[in-house]
């Protein structure tokens, strides 16, 4: 069903709340490691076009912004919040450390650029098209290459078919209006995840059946993680792929 909005406000109060109390969790055996290595996390504006009640400043919702919580309510620590387009993100992940970031595709041409903290949820990339225009489409890649893809620079959907060979590709700073973009018949076809598509949808007021999958992206369905800058100290790495594994042992945290 599609996120109701009193569902995304619960799910911001929630990482509100569990993020005040990792503020107030500050471990007293790490002063020095904090001090020294102060971490910024930076969420995708597509994941927290939501504002909490009285509050003009967006919060990641959906399951990256909670798993964040956890972790920084276990590992004791406090840490910058900053929602930013995608190619921001990017550019922070790439030349700064201490900065961790969600949520990011894993593929083998990322593999090496960023240490990889934990798994938020597996996900199928798809492309999508108005349900009315779906019988104009083919169902496979390949056939696909003369039809007007939108794209993000540097996002996983991006590289990959930029990589295998796609020209036609019409570029977007972030994607919350790639849906107005197919109704003015100025794109065809939208990359998007299957498990994020009805929250996309109901964030823009329109109904589930409004968009439907035409050819699947295998080759970079595999899942979202939250990650850290390569440059990063690596016992603040460490101390969060253990807060990663401790609440994931726990069943704080389960894997859809």
């Amino acid at each position: 069903m599609p996120t109701r909005p009193d569902k995304q406000n619960s799910s911001a109060s929630h990482f509100m709340a569990a993020l005040a109390t990792a503020v107030l969790l500050m471990l007293p055996a790490l002063p020095s490691l904090a001090a020294e290595a102060r971490l910024t996390v930076y969420a995708e504006l597509e994941e927290a076009d939501n504002y909490p009640p009285g509050s003009t400043v967006p919060v990641p919702i959906g399951p990256g912004g909670d798993l964040i919580a956890l972790l920084l309510a276990e590992a004791g620590m406090e840490a910058d919040i900053r929602v930013v387009p995608w190619p921001r993100l990017i550019r922070a992940l790439d030349s700064r450390r201490n900065v961790l970031a969600f949520s990011m595709t894993r593929t083998p041409e990322r593999e090496d650029r960023y240490h990889w903290i934990g798994m938020i949820r597996p996900v199928s990339f798809k492309l999508w098209s108005l349900a009315e225009r779906a019988d104009e489409f083919p169902d496979t890649l390949e056939e696909a290459r003369d039809y007007r893809i939108s794209a993000i620079r540097g996002d996983v959907v991006e590289n990959f078919l930029r990589n295998s060979g796609f020209t036609n590709l019409v570029y977007l700073s972030e994607s919350s209006n790639t849906l107005t973009m197919l109704r003015r018949d100025r794109i065809d076809l939208m990359p998007y995840i299957e498990s994020g598509i009805e929250s996309y949808l109901a964030r823009r007021n329109a109904t589930p059946d409004t968009l439907v999958p035409v050819i699947d992206l295998d080759a970079i369905s595999t899942g979202h993680y939250v990650v850290m800058s390569k440059p990063s100290d690596p016992e603040l790495v460490q101390q969060l792929k253990d807060a990663y594994q401790a609440v994931l042992s726990r069943g704080d945290w389960q894997l859809p």
